[in-house]
């Protein structure tokens, strides 16, 4: 007897594990800038620079890089940057030190504050979530070849089913390259003071053998201008992006888990065509984590019972996925930000910066829940002459909800991202907010159950045959199955339908069969 087997490409977590690390530094400012009045804004960036498992740990080597944005005494703006490295060893039980562990990051608050006017204090709270993953081909047996005269004749039982295997894994970098010009009105640049880039509406499509990718990038800047004693300008605009990168094998079927984080925005200032200053160069990277998954018809043994002889079948786990939910949907978010500064006064909101950020996602009576909020970092213009800018910072909760259809245990990848955000001062000088997210969800039943790994075939034990009478009168008792009957009996399920003129193996309890053992 020859066993036809296929192979399922599957992957599972392995193991889980997140943990929060405070970072905190004292950085002095350079003594080529002036005296700082106040900080303005602030933004930073978790990098993980490098990842080592070890026996049930994995050590986690990176840098928190931050830039700051100062008001000087005189109402000038300048911007410092530094770093604040940090090592974390993480415990995850089962970790070996062969596997790889991924680690996405967030950072998930930053203060920085004046201790004097020549030195800042900078205080964050990064997040680590770490996932090792395994990957293997699960064996199934999808046939049997059985020669008669050797091992006499079989039924075998099939069960149908659709699984999700993993296509396509594999990790890839796309390079956001674009240039904008000053409009006419705007004076030429002599010095980029701080810049800002957001991405919205980035959206990924599988297409054959490549993945697009789109979307806009939102830039603002401050810079000093030419010719004009050093004043201050601001600039704003959207910029549409769009490209592809390879993929081979991906094809539009296939379903997507794509997650992607934006790396540090490169900003330079270039020549016009006039040899002018007033070209900006921008480059951006983004870290691409891809799967695809394809689902498979897939149509496998699932029992077997010798006529002739006994069969022997040695069972295993058989670990697989259903698809449950694959969709992009938006979620709008409004409401007042509850702010410490003070906004009285206000002439002008000259820029808003949204970062999302995931609290809780939990699944609970059939459904999937995300809830988090938007941190919003909006930077303000009064006006005065001694203090033109401040900023205020605030929180637009949201909250994800989709049916997953079971309560069963399910797997999940879910990115969440800004399609648009927009702030507003009321003539009470409280702060609107206004955001559209985009949550992509692709979830998975995790099913486990048992499979037929091997079959041997062995001589009937022939006094155990003897003892079957010829033909019985089978009472249909509750749960009964044909299959269950014949292979009581040693006999061909397509034999029980003919004795008893049954045009399908549907039966009832209470039914009476007449089961007659050929010899």
């Amino acid at each position: 007897m020859e066993l036809v087997k296929q192979n399922i490409h599957m992957d599972r977590i392995k193991c889980l594990a997140g943990t929060q690390i405070t970072l905190e530094n004292d950085v002095n400012i350079p003594d080529n800038r002036p005296d700082a009045e106040s900080v303005v804004l602030s933004k930073g960036m978790i990098l993980v620079e490098d990842s080592k498992a070890s026996e049930n740990h994995v050590l986690v080597k990176g840098k928190l890089q931050f830039n700051v944005l100062i008001q000087s005494e005189t109402g000038g703006l300048y911007a410092i940057n530094g770093e604040i490295p940090f090592e974390e060893q993480v415990y995850m039980e089962g970790v070996m030190p062969t596997d790889t562990a991924d680690v996405i990051t967030s950072l998930e608050d930053m203060s920085v504050g004046l201790i004097n006017s020549r030195k800042l204090s900078v205080q964050a709270v990064a997040g680590l979530k770490l996932c090792v993953d395994s990957l293997w081909d699960e064996e199934v047996v999808t046939g049997i070849l059985v020669n008669e005269e050797t091992d006499g004749a079989v039924e075998c039982r099939k069960k149908k089913k659709t699984v999700a295997q993993i296509a396509i894994q594999k990790k890839d970098i796309f390079r956001i390259k674009e240039e904008m010009e000053l409009p006419q009105n705007y004076p030429n640049i002599m010095e980029i003071i701080w810049h800002d880039v957001q991405l919205l509406n980035v959206e990924v499509k599988l297409l054959e053998e490549k993945i697009a990718i789109q979307g806009s990038a939102q830039f603002f800047m401050i810079y000093e201008s030419e010719g004009e004693d050093g004043r201050l300008r601001t600039y704003e605009t959207t910029i549409p992006f769009g490209g592809t990168i390879d993929c081979y094998g991906c094809r539009e079927a296939l379903l997507p888990a794509i997650r992607f984080d934006a790396g540090e925005p490169s900003v330079e200032v270039r020549t016009d065509f006039d040899g002018e200053e007033r070209a900006i160069g921008l480059e951006q990277i983004l870290n691409m984590d891809i799967r695809l998954y394809e689902e498979e018809n897939l149509e496998y043994v699932d029992d077997v019972y010798g006529i002739d002889k006994e069969v022997e079948i040695t069972r295993s786990d058989f670990f697989h996925k259903k698809l449950l939910h694959c969709s992009s949907d938006k979620v709008k978010a409004t409401g007042q930000l509850e702010t410490m500064a003070a906004t009285d006064g206000i002439m002008q909101i000259l820029h808003t910066d949204a970062v999302v950020q995931m609290d809780e996602v939990r699944q609970e009576a059939g459904k999937l829940t995300a809830e988090g909020a938007l941190r919003m970092q909006l930077l303000l213009f009064t006006g005065e002459n001694d203090k033109p800018y401040t900023s205020a910072e605030g929180y637009l909760p949201f909250t994800y909800e989709t049916d997953l259809h079971t309560d069963k245990k399910c797997s999940y990848e879910l990115q969440p991202t800004l399609s648009a955000v927009m702030a507003t001062v009321s003539g009470n000088g409280d702060i609107e907010a206004k955001a559209i997210l985009n949550f992509n969800l692709l979830a998975f039943e995790d099913i486990t159950e048992s499979k037929v790994a091997e079959i041997k075939v062995v001589e009937a034990d022939a006094d155990k045959r003897n003892r079957l009478p010829g033909i019985i009168g089978y009472m249909v008792q509750e749960g009964d199955e044909l299959w269950d009957i014949g292979k009581r009996y040693y006999v061909p399920v397509s034999q029980i339908l003919e004795f008893n003129n049954l045009s399908g193996e549907n039966i009832r309890a209470g039914e009476k069969l007449l089961i007659v053992k050929q010899r």
